[in-house]
């Protein structure tokens, strides 16, 4: 846990951690990186949760294929405008907590994301849900809420895991 500890370099933090092969949870949150995230990430590989929330992040490396034991992602209130290249090699994911940000698209390639249990949208700019969410049969909890959403793709209809649905404010 390196969270709140006014840290800045996220180039010499993933740098100096790349090595800890044993690592699996690192939580990076309320620190003061800015800006694109350090490319040393993509050396993570490790990894199986990860929380940059509470930064101003404004792009994770690409491409972040590497990152293929990671089950839980946050990185919410950032200013992340969209989810890397090879996110859709993560899929052991889920948790993905990306809320307060500034993503207005959503990659068709998440639909590998098919162990998704929980994925938490809300108060970013997001016009349209990509049709690979149906692939999501094991979503239980899904939060778009606040968003510029104008509809829901009918491919939402196979999330027959769903138990809660937050669709306000768009």
């Amino acid at each position: 846990n390196l969270s709140r500890n006014n840290l800045q370099n996220s180039g010499e933090i993933f740098a100096a951690l790349k090595c800890l092969g044993g690592l699996r949870n690192l939580d990076l949150s309320s620190n003061f990186f800015f800006g694109p995230i350090s490319d040393h990430m993509k050396d993570m590989s490790f990894l199986e949760s990860l929380c940059l929330d509470g930064n101003q992040i404004s792009l994770l490396p690409t491409p972040l294929d590497s990152l293929t034991s990671l089950k839980k992602l946050s990185a919410a209130n950032n200013q992340l405008i969209m989810l890397p290249d090879g996110c859709g090699a993560w899929t052991q994911l889920e948790d993905v907590n990306l809320r307060k940000n500034m993503i207005s698209t959503i990659p068709p390639e998440i639909g590998n994301w098919t162990k998704l249990k929980r994925l938490w949208l809300s108060h970013n700019k997001i016009k349209i849900a990509p049709p690979e969410m149906g692939n999501f049969t094991a979503l239980e909890e899904l939060d778009f809420t606040s968003n510029l959403l104008t509809s829901i793709p009918d491919e939402m209809s196979k999330c027959t895991g769903l138990l809660k649905l937050h669709l306000g404010q768009n």
